[in-house]
């Protein structure tokens, strides 16, 4: 049965995500099932869950095509799993606030009880911490790690509270994604979400396939990947190859990211036939990110069969035992338990907002009653950033504030938005009339005040909506501000000055000359080469201010000259202490690195970008530091990032350096 997904990406983008409440499921056939039934598959999605995170947890990362058997895959000990604990999270949040959680909730959980910084989780927070909320959180300032596999590792929770309603499965499944990614990983989590959903009362791996590729976009590379997939298999592919002519149309080299992983996951279902232990062996010979492929496949078997299908000598080896990393505490760490509290959670969903299935035979003493199942909150507070979420320091930025009634009352009331005195807001109050079950929008216009030369990393606003002189609802929201670079350049050399040479002199006039041969159609530039005094930094060059939200820098935009060129960006960068970081680079060709007049950092080398490249620990002083940066390109395109983290490893980005703008300039 195909149907429209309720979800509309530009409408949430446009809107904000925490403007949509939940609509029950869409208008198909009512389903039965007993809750013993009910259980069994939850019990068996749990199992399968955990036990092929626990084996894969062993090789995770791994790119090789291995051979690994029965034998020798299962870990002595139970180990956490991300793939599980924020899981375990979300259904403390969703005993917690109910069924009409919201992402918010989520996120906020996230804040106080996950200390995961890593990779996509680590971008959400630096997010988050600025109160830039989701969905936007999910794809600011994080374009290597949005399409991932950090939310389709998450879906489980989802299908099985939403039962035979994959429409509402796929609305949480949004709410939740959407914290820390885009596009790809998002339509991932909702389609294997809405798979699950189903499975619960559809046993066909290709029923269910077909199902979950009507949820996701025909233009999407997911949906390109599991297509491909099911047709190496379909024509007799044997699945070591099918994956090698996989990953050479689909393949990446960050083994977590999503399309690749997905496509192992489908190809270990598809190849394994239903078996669990053949399944889980493909996945886990695949390779790359295997505690994601095998726990998503075993979950799907799991929740297909049951259980009390599930072979016993794996059963066993789960050990009825999960192990959680974060802060979350369960009433135990027993997986049977695990299924119980989360059919408790299932049923408060059926009998509110899931309209379409009947569970029978709940037990008396389930007390789902006191997951919290009534919309409290009378309005709601929503952003559209109108683009990114930053604000230059230069120009005004514009954002939409939605505001939504919740109730069937009409209100009218004042908006109020507070800033620090740093910036002009316009309007700063406003009256407003809230139609019943309506929304509005309201324009509102932030800039830097003239006389600001020093920026924190976010701009909050704090936004309030009064009812007779009360606060009905309330919010904080972030705008990113744009860092102040001193960009000087770009200069390059006409030909290569370290290998100069007869060539470059006109043979009677003894002079320079056009360069010969393929010299004449290039420029050169190299990393050793001084375009201007290098090692003292106090007065600088003629150059041009430019700004910057994210820590990858639009380059490209800035400089129009074309071919190899070097540029220096100075920024001055004040802490609020003595101080060890971690400066986070990401390059795709040479640079050098000054703190303080120091060099800290070199590379000549030249490869794919990502903003882990290089972690190099430095000192910053308490107050001003100047940091520049030459950075070489020979190619077409600019490729840097730069970030502060915290001098750890696996710990979050700094939100608390402030950003000055460059004054000493030789004019």
């Amino acid at each position: 049965m195909k149907y429209t997904p309720y979800f509309d990406k530009t409408k949430f983008y446009n809107e904000g995500v925490n403007n949509i409440t939940f609509q029950g499921g869409l208008s198909l056939k009512v389903k039965s099932i007993h809750f013993s039934d009910y259980l069994d598959k939850v019990h068996g999605g749990w199992i399968g869950k955990c036990v092929g995170g626990n084996i894969g947890a062993e090789v995770e990362n791994n790119k090789y095509l291995m051979d690994l058997n029965e034998s020798e895959i299962f870990p002595e000990e139970i180990p956490p799993n991300d793939d599980l604990d924020l899981q375990l999270l979300w259904l403390q949040v969703l005993e917690e606030k109910g069924v009409h959680l919201t992402s918010k909730d989520l996120a906020e959980a996230w804040e106080k009880h996950c200390w995961y910084p890593f990779n996509e989780y680590g971008y959400f927070l630096h997010n988050f911490e600025r109160k830039i909320a989701p969905p936007v959180s999910g794809w600011f300032n994080n374009q290597y790690f949005s399409q991932s596999m950090g939310s389709p590792i998450r879906s489980e929770i989802w299908g099985m509270i939403s039962i035979g309603n994959p429409s509402l499965a796929m609305q949480y499944a949004y709410k939740d994604a959407t914290l820390d990614h885009d596009t790809e990983s998002v339509w991932a989590e909702q389609m294997l979400a809405a798979i699950e959903s189903q499975a619960f009362f559809e046993s066909d791996i290709d029923t269910l396939l077909d199902f979950g590729l009507e949820q996701i976009p025909e233009t999407s590379k997911l949906r390109k990947c599991i297509l491909f997939i099911r047709d190496q298999y379909q024509n007799g592919m044997e699945w070591q190859q099918a994956r090698k002519n996989m990953l050479e149309n689909f393949g990446h080299p960050d083994a977590s990211k999503a399309v690749q992983n997905l496509g192992i996951t489908i190809l270990s279902l598809l190849y394994g036939e239903k078996d669990f232990g053949k399944t889980q062996l493909i996945a886990l010979n695949c390779g790359y990110d295997t505690d994601c492929t095998c726990a998503t496949a075993g979950a799907i078997l799991g929740i297909i069969g049951g259980a009390s299908s599930l072979p016993e000598d794996w059963k066993q080896q789960a050990k009825d035992t999960f192990a959680c990393g974060i802060d979350v505490t369960r009433p135990s760490n027993r997986i049977s338990d695990l299924a119980m509290d989360t059919c408790r959670a299932g049923v408060a969903v059926a009998q509110s907002i899931n309209s379409n299935v009947i569970i029978e035979g709940i037990p008396n003493d389930l007390e789902w009653e006191k997951i919290p199942s009534v919309q409290m909150a009378q309005v709601k507070i929503s952003i559209d950033y109108k683009g990114k979420p930053a604000l230059h320091p230069d120009q005004p930025k514009e954002i939409q504030l939605i505001i939504e009634n919740l109730t069937e009352t009409e209100k009218i009331g004042e908006l109020v938005i507070v800033g620090s005195d740093d910036y002009s807001i316009s309007p700063a109050s406003v009256t407003i009339r809230l139609p019943e079950k309506g929304a509005i929008k309201q324009p509102v216009y932030i800039q830097a005040k003239a006389n600001t030369s020093t920026f924190s990393s976010a701009a909050i606003l704090n936004v309030m909506v009064k009812e007779n002189a009360q606060i009905v609802a309330e919010d904080q929201i972030g705008l990113a501000t744009g860092v102040p670079y001193y960009l000087i350049g770009p200069y390059w050399d006409l030909y290569d000055t370290t290998s100069e040479n007869e060539s470059y002199y006109h043979p009677v006039h003894k002079r320079k000359a056009r360069p010969r041969g393929a010299e004449n159609f290039n420029n050169y530039v190299s990393l050793d080469r001084e375009y201007i005094a290098e090692g003292s930094f106090e007065i600088l060059p003629e150059g041009r201010e430019v700004y910057a939200a994210e820590h990858k820098l639009p380059l490209n935009e800035w400089i129009g000259k074309e071919g190899p060129v070097s540029v220096y960006l100075v920024q001055d960068i004040v802490s609020p202490d003595d101080r060890e970081v971690r400066l986070m680079v990401g390059n795709n060709d040479a640079f050098k690195i000054w703190v303080n007049n120091q060099a800290v950092a070199e590379s000549n080398k030249t490869w794919f970008w990502m903003p882990y490249n290089h972690d190099i620990t430095v000192t910053l002083r308490k107050g001003k530091n100047r940091i520049v940066t030459k950075l070489i390109r020979t190619g077409k395109d600019f490729e840097f990032s730069l970030g502060f983290a915290k001098p750890k490893t696996h710990v979050r980005w700094i939100n608390d350096l402030t950003f000055e703008k460059i004054k000493d300039v030789d004019s």
